[in-house]
């Protein structure tokens, strides 16, 4: 989840528990009435299929009758990708019959998962089974067991995009200036923390890590935050489980990513990292000058204000809520931004803000 470099094999090994021939991943930001995919990944045997992606998000993703049906599915639910379609469609879909047929996706097992902020949701698909008899109910059950560990994969990376730092190895996460990281043992005692996660430390306002371990200020935000340091640092061998909350004992409401790692010994015999903590503020402002980003990327002030609070961390439904507009109304501005600077995801445009302001 942390090193990308890694990914390729973690997909590879999800599609051999679950006894798939491929999977996707993808992620939708929107209203229901206007969702843009965001990120697509296609995989056989953890092998990217980039080619396959672009075609069917050019080609097929605009006419997939299954499309909107999946949209209504709630969440958490594993559907016949087969059951989106009618009799009809599957006779004369261009989609189904020659996408769907070509990346195995006939008799794939697909979900819905609840995005990080609201308007946005993760597709996961397990491709074809391998097995001729079709799916095992072992099967559905890892798959069901693997469903909030995907989420959370999800989660955390947009976390490390939109902090300007994607792709991180675990080592290098200390060296980031645009989010707090901490690096925790087995015990769940603090070995390690960049300087924006010691300034908080310090100031103890939400955290604090007075006794050595990590705490919470106020008590339901430091049942919450045990709970899922608990979840992470499972003692007598059990399952870490990754997890995602905000604190309110601050003026800036702060989200706390934990994810478990596999634990390397470091240099000498020290201390092994066995959990990273990722600290963001949604809500902090003023490092950023929107003057900076109207006048070197050529937006108006209306949409320098949102690209910039999008690269400090706020959330759409955030920004509408400081500004009084709707939701669409953000998501407008949006569009035009991207036409006007040629990107089509959230990430790539708060990429683009930080460069232009570690620059400026």
């Amino acid at each position: 989840m942390v090193d990308e470099a890694h990914w390729p094999r973690a997909v590879a090994l999800i599609e051999e528990v679950c006894g798939a021939r491929g999977s996707s991943l993808m992620l939708g930001e929107g209203p229901p009435t206007d969702v843009r995919a965001s990120f697509v990944g296609h995989y056989r045997r953890g092998q990217r299929l980039a080619g396959l992606e672009r075609e069917y998000m050019k080609l097929y993703h605009p006419i997939d009758e299954g499309v909107s049906r999946f949209r209504r599915l709630p969440y958490n639910l594993l559907a016949r990708h087969a059951d989106l379609y009618t009799e009809k469609e599957k006779r004369r879909s261009t989609p189904y019959n020659e996408v769907h047929l070509h990346a195995l996706g006939r008799e794939a097992l697909c979900v819905k998962l609840r995005g990080s902020e609201s308007y946005s949701h993760i597709t996961w698909t397990a491709c074809h089974p391998v097995a001729r008899g079709g799916w095992e109910t072992g099967q559905i059950a890892m798959m069901e067991q693997l469903l909030p560990h995907i989420r959370q994969l999800v989660v955390f990376r947009q976390a490390l995009s939109q902090a300007g730092v994607p792709g991180a190895v675990l080592t290098d996460l200390l060296d980031s200036i645009r989010l707090g990281v901490i690096h925790l043992d087995r015990r769940g005692r603090v070995i390690g923390a960049n300087n924006r996660a010691a300034a908080m430390l310090r100031c103890g306002d939400a955290l604090s890590d007075r006794s050595g371990t990590l705490s919470a200020h106020l008590p339901t935000d430091r049942r919450r935050l045990e709970s899922l340091l608990s979840d992470a640092l499972p003692r007598h061998g059990g399952i870490a489980v990754a997890g995602s909350m905000m604190l309110r004992g601050s003026p800036s409401r702060h989200v706390v990513h934990v994810k478990p790692t596999a634990a390397v010994e470091s240099d000498f015999g020290g201390p092994r990292v066995a959990a990273v903590v990722l600290i963001v503020e949604p809500s902090h402002g003023g490092r950023i000058d929107p003057k900076v980003v109207a006048s070197t990327l050529g937006l108006t002030s209306a949409e320098s204000r949102v690209a910039t609070w999008l690269a400090e961390g706020k959330t759409v439904t955030e920004i509408a809520a400081d500004t009084g507009r709707q939701r669409r109304s953000v998501y407008w501005l949006l569009e035009q931004i991207y036409a006007k600077l040629g990107v089509r995801r959230q990430v790539d445009l708060v990429r683009l803000v930080l460069s232009v302001t570690e620059f400026a």
